[in-house]
């Protein structure tokens, strides 16, 4: 079977075409046009699509055990299965789900064990740099010290699919879990200090630092106390599992689910696989109906057959890290040249596919931080951008751009970075190494510039890019006042979050230590017809899954 597989696939991309993907929260594009990420006409004909039917890629080695696995097709099964306390939409903003609502209070003033303890270590860091004949710059383990309360008070009438009331004690017991390690969830929560159940329905948190937007880091699947250990947990979804010989072999409607409302289908079938050769194969003909992949990202996916591309938003931010060590970036006037000199927007939609949104400001332009009056005083003008350069004394200087080589996507990124970088009197001296050579370049700081990728938390918290030693701060950015400014940002909730970004923003603009350049898109692909209506998210490919509207294709005459 594996074999009759392989030889499908080879059929599949033997007759390859190239597509097109529309980004958006509803748009979607059939398989025609010219992305070199995507092939079309697949050699298998995929079966009649109904709009009650869905089919997902299973890796039953992998199980669906919400904290441990890692693979991204059994995360997308686990939407349906398990809920968290917030939901987090696609302009990164938080929606009550299995908690009514979180009150937060932060304290700069307070000194945790915690916090003690980093400050030793951070001491024990700055001799072992002293002694480090690599010269390796010591990492961060902690944000912002002080201390934050979080007091979360649970939706009532919530039952999981065994039947159990969800109460505080499975948040407690939910969260413990997700911050062992191991879990795919234990670095967010690494400042996680204490999570007690004051009673049945609340449940308070505290953390060793400051995050007043600590709640967006709470879309967490919550389990059943005690279900820890077991291979398919019970969750509050929309769907349990339905198990043949103690194995998952589809997703059944939940008679328990708490929402109540309508579904697209009443089951989910599972389609086995063991690679991503079988996934591939899967899609292109038809058994699996909808895939969530990175269509820029390395290595990515090379799926076949007609179907549609629904792109969503994400906070994988792709930037221009300065060095402000040494080299014409150490200044500030010369790392101003270059955010004006950038044209972002080409670099999305032609270098990318227009698989990203352009971004002046380190933040998702789809999040209400951004603020376009700001981006648009600092965006791409080759004018603003010679007038600058006038000003230095860096006119026909020679940089040197590393990037990372097992990327297509980036060196063609970098490439377009020398070409635009090139009309207003600067050269680039591109490096491409490969990923091992790329971090020891970045830790040594053997550059001058380099292409960077990082996939932020949904609060877009910018302390270890910043902070003389945080642990993304390879440019070896130092300055009290964006320290401060971080801090404030940090200890901002509600209606002083905007102005606290907004200052915050404006200081990255003008001091340039890193350049952000776009926001990756992520795609779903599925066989549906272009006229469904998907709501897909970077947390949830199924986010609002009761309210999707799902028809068949149209065929072409």
């Amino acid at each position: 079977m594996k074999k009759h597989n392989l030889i499908a696939i080879l059929l599949c991309l033997a007759m390859a075409l190239s597509l097109t993907a529309c980004g958006g929260k509803n748009s979607s594009s059939s398989s025609s046009g010219s992305d070199p990420a995507v092939s079309a006409e697949a050699s298998v004909q995929a079966p009649p699509v109904s709009p009650d039917t869905l089919s997902l890629a299973y890796f039953s080695a992998d199980g669906l055990h919400p904290y441990t696995c890692d693979n991204t097709a059994n995360q997308m099964i686990s939407s349906l299965l398990y809920e968290p306390l917030f939901s987090v939409n696609d302009s990164f903003e938080t929606e009550s789900c299995l908690a009514r609502s979180c009150t937060t209070t932060v304290d700069l003033a307070v000194a945790t064990k915690d916090d003690k303890d980093a400050d030793k270590e951070d001491e024990e860091e700055k001799d072992e740099e002293k002694e480090n004949e690599e010269d390796e710059k010591p990492v961060s383990k902690r944000a912002i010290a002080g201390r934050t309360v979080c007091t979360i008070q649970l939706r009532g009438g919530v039952r999981f699919s065994d039947g159990g009331k969800l109460t505080a004690s499975d948040v407690v017991y939910s969260l413990e879990q997700a911050r062992l390690p191991g879990s795919i969830y234990a670095d967010r929560l690494r400042n996680l200090q204490e999570v007690e159940a004051v009673n049945d329905e609340t449940v308070e948190l505290t953390l060793s630092s400051v995050d007043a937007a600590f709640e967006l880091m709470l879309d967490i699947p919550i389990i059943r106390e005690g279900s820890g250990e077991a291979r398919f947990p019970a969750g509050t979804g929309p769907y349990q599992v339905v198990q043949k010989k103690g194995n998952a072999s589809g997703l059944t409607r939940n008679p328990k689910w708490w929402q109540k409302g309508t579904l697209p289908v009443k089951e989910v079938g599972l389609y086995q696989v063991e690679d991503s050769d079988m996934q591939i194969f899967g899609f292109g003909s038809g058994a699996v109906s909808m895939v969530s992949t990175d269509l820029t990202g390395t290595g990515a996916l090379n799926y076949t057959g007609q179907y549609n591309v629904v792109d969503y938003p994400t906070t994988s931010m792709i930037y221009l890290g300065c060095n402000t060590h040494s080299g014409s970036c150490r200044n500030q006037n010369f790392r101003q040249v270059l955010t004006y000199a950038v044209d972002r927007e080409t670099l999305a939609t032609k270098m990318l596919s227009g698989h990203a949104e352009p971004a002046v400001l380190p933040v998702s332009p789809r999040s209400k931080l951004y603020n376009r009056k700001l981006a648009e005083k600092y965006n791409f003008s080759g004018k603003k951008a010679r007038e600058a350069m006038k000003k230095n004394y860096y006119q026909g200087s020679t940089q040197k751009l590393i990037v990372n080589s097992e990327s297509s996507f980036k060196t063609a990124l970098a490439a377009e970075l020398k070409k635009e970088l090139a009309d207003v009197g600067i050269n680039i001296e591109i490096e491409e190494l490969t990923w091992d050579e790329f971090s020891k370049a970045l830790k040594k700081r053997n550059f001058d510039l380099y292409l960077g990728e990082v996939k932020m938390t949904s609060s877009f918290d910018l302390t270890q890019m910043l902070v003389e030693k945080g642990s993304l701060n390879y440019g070896g950015y130092k300055n009290k006042e964006m320290n401060q400014l971080l801090t404030d940002f940090a200890r901002s909730g509600g209606n002083a979050r905007g102005p606290a970004a907004l200052k915050l923003y404006k200081a990255i603009a003008e001091h340039a230590p890193i350049i952000p350049l776009c926001f990756k898109n992520h795609s779903v692909l599925t066989h549906w017809g272009t006229d469904s209506t998907l709501t897909p998210t970077q947390q949830n490919p199924f986010y609002h899954f009761s309210q999707w509207k799902l028809t068949v294709p149209v065929k072409k005459k």
